[in-house]
């Protein structure tokens, strides 16, 4: 089967909204410290930290619908995401179209492209983003997104800490993650934060276990680390 667009396009694709990047904890399949490919060993990197290269980025499509990615998530070329042969896993970088200045940020989480010239394989959705689907390969530059938010769950706002302080006993007791008392400048100045969190789907799975307890469905919210 060779590669192309996906069977159905949906008209709204080229507004898809970039991911955001957040601190996410390394995938425990996506991260070998060596592989090799066609003959060629790649290392991959600890950090995305100071990563920028210029080369060629191509896409993929139907041909790997449904598969499985080297972070164990399943491949939808209808969403926002990219292949990279070195860099974390998972990792957010901003990509440039060189060739008309469109520029997004996607999510690292497979591994690829193994051309030689080719520095980035993105999902169809990204392509079309950046304008070249109908090419196959753009001139791009790629650069690690730098300084990623903190995610958190807000579990409550309070006038009293005392109230605050409560929730906050009581959630890091049920989740077994730490939890603080921020003051804020607002009517209920004591809010009740949880974490940092590993990503966005422990963050659902707290949500749930803390609603399963009757204290209401916090929040999630991205800040610094003593946000």
């Amino acid at each position: 089967m060779t590669d192309g667009p996906p069977d159905f396009i949906p008209h709204d694709l080229s507004r898809l909204p970039d991911p955001v990047p957040v601190n996410e904890p390394k995938s425990a399949t996506g991260n070998p410290p060596s592989y090799s490919v066609f003959g060629k060993t790649y290392y991959t990197l600890d950090s995305a930290a100071g990563y920028e290269a210029t080369g060629l980025a191509s896409w993929y499509g139907r041909k790997f619908q449904g598969r499985r990615t080297s972070s164990g998530e399943t491949f939808d070329t209808l969403k926002l995401s990219a292949a990279h042969p070195t860099l974390p896993i998972p990792s957010y970088v901003e990509v440039t179209n060189l060739e008309n200045g469109r520029r997004m940020v996607v999510r690292v989480n497979d591994r690829g492209p193994f051309h030689e010239g080719r520095i980035i394989d993105l999902s169809y959705a990204a392509a079309v983003k950046l304008g070249f689907a109908d090419k196959g390969t753009a001139r791009v530059r790629v650069t690690a997104v730098h300084d990623l938010p903190v995610l958190y769950l807000q579990a409550g706002a309070f006038r009293r800490i005392r109230d605050a302080n409560r929730l906050r006993g009581t959630l890091e007791q049920l989740t077994g993650k730490p939890a603080r008392v921020v003051r804020t400048d607002d009517e209920t100045p004591y809010r009740v934060r949880l974490g940092p969190l590993d990503g966005e789907r422990e963050a659902e799975r707290l949500q749930a276990l803390i609603a399963m307890a009757d204290h209401g469905v916090p929040e999630i919210y991205y800040g610094e680390a003593r946000d």
